[in-house]
């Protein structure tokens, strides 16, 4: 005799609540990321800013683009 097995539609509590918590912790880790990149890029733009006019033509950075500069050479997926 044949029997039809009932299978659960959606997904049990347990993995269900697994689930949810691995979705928080890649959105928190990603969050951090997000921070600690821009916080590179920020320090970076700062540290190339002190420096004076003359340095930044021996190393062929105008003053203008220095913030694009460091955009371009950090990007997001490091």
């Amino acid at each position: 005799m044949a029997y039809i097995l009932d299978l659960p539609r959606s997904l049990p509590e347990h993995q269900a609540r697994v689930g949810i918590g691995l979705r928080l912790i890649r959105f928190i880790v990603c969050a951090v990321h997000s921070r600690i990149h821009t916080w590179m890029v920020w320090r970076t733009v700062q540290n190339l800013q002190r420096l004076d006019d003359r340095t930044l033509k021996d190393i062929g950075l105008p003053r203008g683009e220095i913030e694009f500069r460091v955009r371009e050479l950090m990007p997001r997926d490091w």
